[in-house]
């Protein structure tokens, strides 16, 4: 890689801050929608004067040097940018041309290209899987081979299918008669598509070929070969509607049909699906109001540079203000003349302006959510959710997959639906608000008008928070539970810090945002005033600890709350050097609990606090006590849309899965959502672990288990409870049982099947490595085993399927004109029916105990039913595949794609941007090329 470029002169240290601090203000009072050309110039020229002060010994201040403003932001012009500077025909030209214009991105390409070969298959399986038209797009697809063999006289129809499937439409059109051929160019894959024919019997009839449709399409029609009857553009098809090129295949069929337009025998093809509409709704995903901390500085890191599937009206916390709107349609009739797209263009294939509106009561009820209760009569919207409905031909019939008006009931709704975060601007009810919407061949993206949107934060698209973190941050249970303990540790510190002249206060570990930082000190605030010492919140990720500190400063508590960049361990070598040591404390507060319990750490790092004297003998700590819970299991099915927990064989159509759990390699263990899986409880909970942090981490133990159900004994899952004080308040836990949290329950299969009964036991060897994860291991009978200190009987919490967003068309919600309406008043949560039953294990999801009444929510399918055969063998994970793997984790050195100074870093932040832009337009997964954005922007 070339080097910068040596400036023309040799300016003193004094100019060259004076120049950095220059383009500093420069960049920080352009909004984000002006970004440009000139804002280019003015990071390219502080980056190179930064680079050459810091070569000359200059030490870097935060105070003088804002480093993340020399990022370029992201904003929602740059799709538009990023798809004239990578126009072209193919990948390969786009490729080129973007490499032409960001010589960084070739590397991080290469990087993309291993990590994406790698991944694919498994992130395929828990994708897929779960797109809501998934079993209609099989039936439809059989519906159309059957047609076809009807139309052919029983003559055998030619079958092709995209790039991306699972194996099912293929299997399922050749059961049906059809002779089919998938394209696909991961090897992975395609040696899983193979497996998944072969398994279904119908192996000699389905092909697989290394290439993509387009490409495939293109080297038929110059072979001037037929054309396939039925075309199934499904796999195509994601949240995103045309994200997966979609459109470019259309296409590419349009030229071969055009290219055999003499010949009279060609076969109408039939395209599966006919159409797919994206329809998008305005929305408030902002961070809001905690417990009185106000988070909404959070927002300016809170956006993806494509729209990526989140559970958005759930654990994300989105807030529909606007009926959903359609954005466009899609005709896929490949039948249809060529020529309408132009692929090979930079510029839209087309824009159009959309009007949302909005009500008093949705606005109301967005405020209301964000904890915003100042009566003010507009909501912040920061984001549109999108909503992909995809329309099928079935017996000349149209059935639609999650569109409006009448839905096949097989058709469920999603569980997850994409969004694209927007500038932030205000939106007022009955007046209506206008987006500029455009589409390309290879996505969708929206535009506010520029005067429209609030003036954002220097920090807008420069720092990034992932997902997961603003679902944890609308954890109400967690929050409530935080909060109280707070309130109840701030009367009792306070006091000693007084008497003992305490500078620190508190030690918060893992602040991350500063929410427990804030939280305490507002506590403190309500006892004694000022008078308390200073929190310390300690944040490892330098992202995220700019991100607290800008928070802390946005609530005017610079002066109580201090944010600290700066490892645990470190701070403790320090306590242990210096009696001291200005951040010793008698409190430490941590949220560092993940699905299994610990692994974040909490155990090691509070022991190691206590050891080295960062805390005295008498520290409280926040939480207290963990208790983990551990259950023997026989699991038969897990895996939804919002934990991809794809661990057991699954199927779509009546088509089984399982070969592609050869690309599953689970290190541990993995998070599943309890409730929705299909399992039977072989034993009662009992206690694993059981600890009061700030000792040192327990040793391995053998515990012998009382089987209490007969069944396959091949997994076991476990939950976990944390005392946050000794005040006798009920634990926060991840129990089914207990309110829901973010957090959902850890489970990990053993390696051997055991068949249990009913007076046997099991010993289980629990290993918590490190104090950083538990391992739980199946031992033969042994004298050292000891019986469980403590038992419960296991109590689920059962649901029908998992949670879906909302329905995708809900007039009703935005019809009412003000708050003050007779129909404007919110009505009653409709919660699903519960009844009461007596049923046996074997024919219940969720293992119910044989002839238990319970209350649980009422099945959509018979109650009655067998109990499904747990797999005799778990298959070993493809050893080239594992290579691969392996190969991926380590690429950031052999990529060389770590920057080594300022303007390499800004060189490869604007190439990560332009190709998570437009990531189908250079054929990558926009998964993958999001990866590449958080490497610079979320560390």
């Amino acid at each position: 890689m070339a080097d910068p470029p040596p400036a023309s002169a040799s300016p003193s240290l004094e100019q060259l801050m004076a120049a950095i601090r220059q383009a500093q203000q420069l960049l920080h009072a352009a909004a984000p929608l002006d970004d440009g050309p000139a804002q280019d110039a003015q990071r390219r020229a502080a980056s190179l004067a930064l680079d050459e002060a810091m070569r000359r010994g200059q030490p870097l201040r935060l105070a003088d040097v804002d480093v993340f403003s020399l990022r370029p932001p992201w904003t929602s012009l740059r799709p538009a940018a990023a798809s004239r500077r990578a126009a072209g025909h193919d990948v390969p030209s786009r490729r080129a041309a973007l490499c032409a214009a960001r010589p960084a991105a070739a590397r991080l390409l290469r990087f993309i290209d291993c990590r994406g070969a790698a991944h694919e298959p498994y992130r395929r399986l828990t994708r897929a899987r779960q797109l809501p038209w998934a079993e209609a797009g099989v039936g439809a697809c059989v519906g159309a081979v059957r047609a076809a063999r009807r139309a052919a006289g029983g003559v055998a129809p030619r079958v092709l299918v995209a790039e991306g499937s699972l194996g099912a439409e293929a299997a399922a059109a050749a059961a049906a008669g059809g002779a089919v051929t998938v394209c696909e160019p991961n090897a992975f894959a395609r040696r899983a598509l193979r497996e998944v024919a072969e398994a279904a019997g119908v192996g000699p009839r389905v092909r697989v070929v290394d290439a993509s449709m387009v490409a495939h399409c293109e080297a038929e029609a110059r072979e001037a070969r037929r054309l396939p009857d039925v075309v199934v553009l499904a796999p195509l098809v994601d949240e995103a509607a045309i994200g997966r090129s979609l459109l470019p295949a259309v296409e590419a069929l349009r030229r071969w049909r055009g290219a055999m337009d003499g010949d009279a025998t060609q076969p109408v093809v039939c395209s599966v699906p006919q159409r797919v509409s994206v329809w998008g709704s305005l929305a408030n995903m902002s961070a809001g109001v905690i417990h009185g901390v106000d988070l909404g500085t959070l927002d300016a890191a809170r956006w993806t540079p494509y729209p990526l599937p989140w559970a958005a009206e759930r654990e994300e916390g989105a807030k529909l203000i606007s009926p959903f709107e359609e954005l466009f349609a899609f005709d896929l009739d490949v039948n249809l003349p060529a020529g309408d797209l132009d692929i090979a263009s930079g510029e839209p294939a087309a824009t159009r302006e959309v009007s949302f509106s909005s009500s008093s009561r949705a606005i109301h009820e967005a405020n209301e959510a964000t904890g915003v209760r100042d009566g003010r009569r507009w909501a912040l919207c920061n984001a549109v959710v999108l909503h992909t409905a995809v329309h099928f031909q079935q017996h000349g019939t149209s059935g639609e997959a999650g569109g409006r008006g009448d839905t096949p009931s097989r058709v469920r709704a999603p569980q997850r639906r994409s969004v694209l975060f927007l500038e932030a601007f205000p939106v007022e009810p009955h007046a209506p608000t206008t987006l500029s919407a455009a589409h390309n061949c290879h996505r969708i993206w929206l535009v506010p008008t520029v005067r429209a949107t609030l003036r954002p934060p220097p920090s807008w698209g420069r720092l990034l928070l992932q997902h997961w973190h603003f679902a944890m941050l609308k954890d109400t249970p967690r929050n409530d539970a935080y909060a109280a303990a707070l309130r109840r540790a701030a009367e009792a510190r306070v006091a000693r810090a007084a008497r003992g002249g305490e500078r620190c206060l508190a030690i918060d570990v893992g602040a991350g945002s500063g929410l427990l930082s804030l939280m305490l000190a507002q506590a403190v605030d309500q006892v004694c005033g000022s008078a308390g010492g200073v929190i310390a919140g300690v944040e490892i990720v330098r992202s995220v600890s700019e991100i607290a500190r800008r928070v802390v400063e946005a609530n005017g508590c610079s002066s109580r709350v201090e944010i600290v960049c700066a490892d645990l361990q470190l701070l403790c070598k320090e306590a242990e050097r210096r009696p001291d040591f200005e951040m010793k404390s008698s409190l430490m507060v941590a949220e560092l609990m993940d699905t299994g319990g610990l692994g974040e750490g909490l155990l090691p790092l509070a022991a190691r606090a206590s050891e080295s004297g960062l805390l005295g003998p008498s520290s409280q700590l926040i939480p207290c006590r963990l208790r983990v819970w551990a259950m023997l299991v026989e699991l038969r099915a897990c895996g939804t849309g919002l934990d991809s927990a794809e661990l057991m064989p699954s199927s779509i159509g009546g088509v089984s899965l399982e070969p592609w759990l050869r690309y599953h390699h689970m290190k541990s263990y993995s998070s599943i959502d309890l409730p929705s899986a299909h399992y039977t409880p072989l034993s009662h909970e009992w206690l694993a672990v059981d600890v009061t942090l700030g000792d040192a981490v327990p040793p391995t133990s053998v515990i012998r288990v009382p089987i209490t159900w007969h069944g396959t004994l091949n997994a076991i899952v476990w939950v976990w409870e944390v005392d946050l004080d000794h005040s006798g308040a009920p634990p926060l836990t991840n129990a089914p049982r207990a309110p829901k949290t973010h957090w959902r329950q850890a489970t990990q299969l053993f390696d051997n099947l055991r068949i249990v009964g009913t007076g046997m036991s099991v010993c289980i060897e629990v290993y918590p490595f490190e104090g950083r994860e538990l391992k739980f291991q199946l031992r033969e009978e042994t004298s050292g085993a000891k019986p469980p200190r403590s038992e419960r009987p296991h109590e689920g919490w059962f649901a029908a399927h998992p949670p879906t967003e909302t329905p995708f068309y809900q007039e009703a919600d935005f019809a009412c004109d003000s708050m003050s309406c007779e129909s404007a008043t919110i009505p009653d949560i409709e919660l699903p029916k519960r009844t009461v039953a007596t049923v046996p294990s074997c024919c219940m999801r969720g293992g119910c105990r044989d002839c238990v009444s319970r209350s649980r929510e009422a099945f959509p399918f018979r109650l009655r039913r067998i109990r499904p055969p747990v797999p005799s063998v778990r298959l070993s994970a493809d050893a080239a595949w594992l290579k691969a793997l392996h190969k991926s984790t380590q690429g950031v050195e052999e990529f060389e794609i770590n920057p080594r100074n300022s303007f390499e870093s800004m060189q490869l932040c604007d190439a990560a941007l332009d190709i998570a832009a437009q990531p189908s337009m250079l054929g990558v997964d926009p998964m993958d090329a999001y990866q590449a954005v958080r490497l610079y922007y979320a560390n």
